[in-house]
């Protein structure tokens, strides 16, 4: 499956498994510690010794966790060995830790005393069951307060250690990147070497120039309030100019993304000629390793001419074509096709294109229509029993086609594309809950996947499930 379908198709299966609830988060929470250490109010490495949490996924309020305290550096008071852990309970930044693990606890809150700590619970989410919570300090934190297993902060815990000593100078750092979303920051974009950083502060006047991987830094900076701004010819900042602050000991960070004013214009056309109306023409990177542009910016629909235009596309190497990012529709009858005019992707030309070249001259010419055939999927237990109601899903390069349920005995009919390759996948939902109305899943089996070649002939895929998972 390729890494563009991959999202959503898990939006798929989780959107019938549990109340979707969104945790939106600043930059600041997936930002360096040394740049918010002065916000931190408690911070501490624990392992999560005892919990109430029975991990199914939903939000409750009143959980808790019970941290040993090891190595405590900001909040925590000296000779406590251990704290109370509200993971942000009841609230959409409900966090969730594991017992036995240990983790570089981060909180923007105080320390409360035992006796305060029903502050913490948020109403409107019905309380977990299970233990009393024990009596002690408690320490709130959550999905956006930094709060990470000690593996993974490797760098942060290594600051601040040097930080409670007061010898480590301040400075300003981050990486330039070929990418005009920043709130959507990824690391696979390109990077762009040629970017020269400039910021002004209370140290004065400080330049610098990113290296091959677009990494910038400035070191021995004065604390302070800086701004900062980019500049690489041919390339333009997502924003004029970015103010970071820069706290004592610590660091200011900006990622900062440049983009060009590229474009790929051109037709899509009958095998007669004529124009090829309202289908879905889509480019991304010929190199998989690369981020594309968010997909409603390389997506659209041809006009009543056929014509299809993209505007703000980066440098680089891609594939343009129809359906390629999409799956095809059986009333359109239209496999995907590349440019120029081929179903195979390893006969398609690929789209060169320089920083702010405009490309006026591709020209996709569609094949014959293909006819639909019918495929039936039966989903069988490894006993043999049928499984009824079913989830299944018909995929092309990993994007759904065609979803649905099978009946009362296991089968599912899905009409699907002549010379397409579909795979085929099962999800049976094995226990589940009735929340507000809604069937919500808290334990499944999912079957193998299955792929129907676009040379088969075949008409029916028989799937097993006996891949067992659980929420809990």
């Amino acid at each position: 499956m390729s890494n563009r379908s991959v999202m959503r198709t898990l939006l798929v299966f989780i959107a019938v498994a549990r109340i979707a609830v969104g945790c939106s988060c600043g930059p600041e929470a997936y930002s360096p510690l040394c740049q918010r250490i002065e916000k931190v109010k408690v911070l501490f490495i624990g392992t999560a010794v005892e919990t109430n949490d029975n991990h199914d996924g939903f939000i409750k309020s009143g959980i808790w966790y019970r941290f040993t305290v090891q190595e405590p550096f900001k909040g925590i008071e000296t000779g406590v060995k251990e704290v109370i852990v509200d993971p942000a309970s009841g609230t959409s930044c409900q966090e969730r830790f594991t017992t036995g693990r240990r983790y570089l606890i981060s909180s923007y809150g105080d320390t409360l005393a035992a006796q305060n700590a029903a502050a913490v619970t948020v109403g409107g989410f019905p309380a977990v069951r299970g233990a009393a919570r024990p009596i002690g300090p408690v320490v709130v934190t959550g999905g956006c307060s930094g709060s990470r297993p000690v593996e993974q902060v490797a760098e942060d815990i290594s600051f601040v250690r040097q930080y409670r000593t007061g010898s480590q100078p301040s400075r300003v750092f981050g990486f330039i990147r070929i990418h005009a979303y920043e709130w959507l920051w990824d690391d696979r974009y390109p990077p762009l070497s040629s970017a020269v950083i400039r910021i002004t502060g209370p140290g004065g006047v400080r330049t610098t120039a990113a290296d091959l991987n677009g990494r910038y830094e400035i070191p021995n900076v004065a604390p302070g309030t800086y701004v900062l701004t980019a500049q690489s010819a041919g390339f333009t900042s997502a924003r004029p100019s970015y103010t970071i602050d820069v706290p004592a000991h610590g660091c200011g960070v900006a990622n900062i993304g440049m983009f060009s004013d590229g474009s790929i214009t051109g037709t899509v056309v009958e095998q007669d000629g004529s124009p090829a109306r309202n289908l879905a023409v889509e480019y991304f990177h010929a190199d998989g390793k690369i981020a594309d542009p968010r997909f409603r910016e390389r997506s659209m629909k041809t006009n009543e001419e056929g014509q299809f235009h993209f505007s703000k596309v980066p440098p680089g190497e891609f594939l343009v074509g129809v359906h390629i990012d999409t799956p095809p529709q059986a009333d359109e009858g239209i496999p995907p096709t590349y440019w120029p005019g081929v179903t195979d992707v390893a006969k398609a030309q690929v789209v060169r294109l320089a920083a702010n070249e405009k490309r006026k001259d591709l020209v996709i010419k569609l094949g014959p229509r293909v006819g639909v055939r019918t495929v039936r999927v039966r989903v069988q237990w490894p006993d043999g029993r049928p499984a009824a109601s079913t989830d299944v899903s018909a995929r092309v390069g990993g994007a759904i086609a065609e979803l649905a349920k099978t009946d009362a005995t296991g089968a599912v009919e899905f009409p699907l594309l002549n010379g397409v390759e579909y795979s085929f996948r099962g999800r049976a939902w094995t226990s589940y809950r009735i929340v507000n109305g809604n069937r919500i899943g808290d334990d499944w089996v999912d079957t193998e996947e299955r792929t129907l070649p676009a040379s088969s002939s075949a008409a029916e895929v028989v799937l097993l499930l006996n891949r067992p998972m659980s929420r809990r």
